[in-house]
């Protein structure tokens, strides 16, 4: 592994953490839920990455007013 593709997974280790909790809870509850009937395991990614995909929109538009604030205030 290269220091680039290092730094970025510790860059990610939180998000990628936090998904693969809400990914296992999916599971989960999928296979508590009907436990008789494959895990519909295609759904349950595409919701979390969605998810994910919001959170991360969010998380940037915050850091980049957050920036702009602080531009503005010198």
């Amino acid at each position: 592994m290269t220091l680039k593709e290092d730094l970025f997974q510790k860059h990610h280790r939180g998000q990628r953490d936090v998904m693969m909790d809400h990914l296992s809870k999916q599971f989960h509850a999928d296979v508590k839920a009907r436990p008789t009937e494959a895990a519909n395991c295609g759904a349950i990614f595409d919701l979390e990455l969605s998810a994910w995909a919001i959170r991360s929109m969010v998380i940037l538009e915050i850091i980049s007013e957050i920036y702009t604030m602080l531009s503005l205030c010198r």
